[in-house]
This record gives structure tokens, sequence and C-alpha cells, in this order.
């Protein structure tokens, strides 16, 4: 008995010092999809593109019989694409196309073009991958401008070049501008299933370059353009009635409706200097607090809306003095202006255009008057655009950085 003892723990040693692992699975045999996006195909079909990170990509260099060197790049992702009747029906039929695992724990980018969004909606798609216990919640849902998503997914960016991790790059520092608002398909699908909000997320497109030469003859190498012909953006907020896009929001709009929701982290607030012309002051935001309150007053219901922030002067254009407290209000009250109009702006698309609450009110008025709310909610759609706003901002501006002074030019020397 001892002696067999003995030997099942030998055993075990010796299988714990063997390396590998049994379900050891090798880089170059996975399909890693970092990026799907997905658009109408015809027939009530839909095509799906599924973006690859290009693991057989082995390192350049060599020298050829002349006894020059030779430089080879490869591109560093591969788009497939396949018709389906349905995103589960294109991922069964990945196996048809290569011997390649699919991979989707590394997904990081939905895109659904914006004419599906218009027509089909999200839900078929939201369905299965939130079914699927590869995919995460936290999959950045995006809508695709533009009717070729495949063109969209052949975007590259030259340091990032793989398309899908450029734009989840970009979404990953969302807070540093504060100028779109995208949603993870987790939390969009939370949003759906609320009766007091509705859904929204950010649109992305292909927009021209500017940074590629005009000239030709600036490639690097011949046969290799340093700057590609166009360049992915996030450009304005989608926004949604249930599960279907209804409009959208410009960048200004978009701000707007960060505004309201409390989530304005940081950016650059515009406006003209009061009193000067073609004058310009840029300031740079450092904290923000947002309180929606909704009050019912004669048994109608209305939203206060207080706005706070704090902000440091970083660019004046034109000679305005900010050395005492009149000069520094002068400048936070056209702040404040800035401000109202952004929100205002949301406000006025969302609310009188599209009647949709991408603000979160009817949550508020949950929140507070749960018993008032159960009588609104059925009707929420017809009564969301008659609720008075009021706004109130108020701005300060902490700091002028190095020099309270701009320079000026026509001072007598």
């Amino acid at each position: 008995m001892i002696k067999q003892s003995v030997v099942l723990i030998l055993l075990l040693c010796a299988s714990l010092l063997l390396t590998g692992c049994w379900d050891r699975r090798e880089v170059e045999e996975l399909g890693i999809v970092h990026g799907i996006a997905i658009e109408s195909a015809g027939n009530n079909r839909i095509r799906v593109v599924f973006q690859y990170i290009n693991t057989s990509i082995q390192g350049g260099g060599g020298g050829g019989g002349s006894g020059e060197n030779t430089i080879t790049f490869q591109k560093p992702y591969r788009n497939q694409v396949i018709e389906a009747d349905s995103v589960y029906d294109a991922v069964k039929q990945l196996p048809q196309e290569t011997v390649a695992r699919r991979f989707f724990a590394h997904t990081e980018v939905l895109i659904v073009s914006e004419e599906f969004a218009r027509e089909r909606g999200i839900t078929e798609i939201s369905d299965y991958i939130s079914r699927d216990p590869q995919f995460k919640p936290n999959i950045w849902l995006l809508v695709g401008r533009g009717k070729d998503m495949a063109s969209l997914m052949d975007t590259p960016g030259v340091i990032s070049p793989i398309p899908t991790l450029r734009v989840s790059n970009v979404l990953e520092h969302q807070d540093v501008v504060s100028s779109y608002a995208p949603l993870r398909l987790g939390e969009f699908i939370r949003t759906l299933e609320c009766t007091s909000e509705q859904p929204f997320t950010a649109i992305l497109e292909a927009t021209p370059n500017p940074s590629r030469p005009v000239e030709a003859g600036h490639g690097i190498l011949d046969g290799q353009v340093p700057e590609p012909a166009n360049r992915l953006a996030i450009n304005g907020t989608a926004l949604f009635k249930n599960d279907k896009m209804v409009g959208w929001l410009n960048q200004q709009e978009s701000r707007g409706l960060l505004w309201l929701r409390d989530e304005v982290k940081q950016g650059i607030i515009k406006f003209s200097l009061p009193g000067v012309e073609s004058g310009m002051a840029a300031t740079e935001i450092y904290r923000t607090h947002t309180k929606v309150t909704p009050v019912l007053e004669n048994g109608q219901i209305i939203v206060n809306v207080k706005i706070d922030a704090e902000t440091v002067v970083q660019e004046v254009t034109r000679s305005f003095p900010m050395d005492d407290t009149e000069d520094i209000q002068k400048i936070e009250e056209a702040q404040n202006q800035a401000v109202i109009r952004e929100v205002q702006s949301a406000l006025d698309k969302a609310q009188k255009q599209m009647q949709v609450d991408p603000f979160g009110f009817g949550q508020a008025i949950h929140h507070k008057y749960p018993e008032l709310w159960q009588q609104m909610r059925p009707d929420w759609d017809e009564i969301f655009p008659e609720i008075p706003v009021n706004l109130e901002v108020n701005t300060t501006i902490r700091l002028t950085n190095l020099t309270s002074r701009p320079i000026d030019f026509e001072t007598e020397p």
C-alpha cells in the first residue's frame, strides 16, 4: 500500500514537471478576430466583415545577389467577408473558408452600418453576440457611415495600422476630448432594455486624410505610401428609438449630450472674447459636475439642469486683460454661454426633432417620483418633447497659466 502511494506521488510530480498544456493553441493556428462589421446584403441577408490580426507576419530584411538590402512589408491585418442569413450563420461558415480556429475573445469593436441600424436595428445582432461566451460585453458598438463596410474596415492608420485596433485605442482615451459618445455593447443593451432612456453610440466614418502629400514621390520605399488616402474618424453620435437609429448629433451636439449626462471629463471650450473683434479664447476643462433635478410644479414636470465646471485658460488670440476679477468674470460669462449653446443644441435635436431621450430625464423622474413615472411611462415618447428644461451653467476659471495678459503687438515702446 505504501509502495503504491509512493508511485502515485512520483507520477503526480512528474506530470507537474511536464511542459505544455492539454488545451494549448499555437498563435499561428488561431484566427484572432479583433473587429467585426455588419451591413445588409439584400434578400434579407447580411454581409459580415471579420478583421483578423495577421499572426503570420515575419521580420523583414534580407539581401539579394546584388548585395543590396531589401525590406518587405506584410499587412498586419486581413479581412474576410461572408454573406449569410445571420451573424451566427456567418460564424458557422468560417471553417469552410480556412482551417484556422476563429478566436473571438479579443474582439474589441463591432460596427453596424448606418443603413442596417436604421432599417433593421441592433437587436438581431446583439442577441447572438450577447449569448456567445467568447464575446465580451465590453465590445465597443459603433455605427459605420457609408455603404461599404469592407472599405471602412480596410482603412489603416499609420501609428496603429490595424483599423479596428486604432479605433479601440481612440475610444479608450475618449475622456481626453469628450466630444463624442460611444457605448459598449453591454451598456447599449442595458439602455435598450430600460424604458426610461434611449440608447446612443458613436459614428465611425472614413474621411480624407489631410496628412497625405498632394505631390507624388513622397514614399519611403517604392510602392509604399507613408500616409493612407483616408483615415477613420469618430464623427458624431447616433441616436436610437428602441433599437433603430433615428438620427445623429454632430460634435457640438454630442458634447451637449455628455454635459447633460455628467460625462464630460476633459476637452477644450472655444468662445469669442467679449467686446473684442475676431478675438477668440480656448480653455481646458479641468473638472465638471452636472445635476439633473426633476421638479413637479402645479402638476407639470420641469427638469432643472445645473452644470458646474472649472477650466484653465490655454489660448487667447487677441489682447484681453485678465488682471482682475471683473476681467475674469467677463470671460467666464462668455464661457457659460458657450456651454449653454452646446447643451441647447443637443436638447433641440433630440427633444424637439427626434423625440428621443438619451439624456436619462425619464430615469431621473423614475427615481424621484416613482408613482408618477408609472403613469407617464406609457406616453413618455409624447410627453418628453414637451418637458420644459431650465439650464443653469456656472463656469470658473482657476488658472491663466504662465501669463495673465496676452501678447499685445500694439503696445507702444
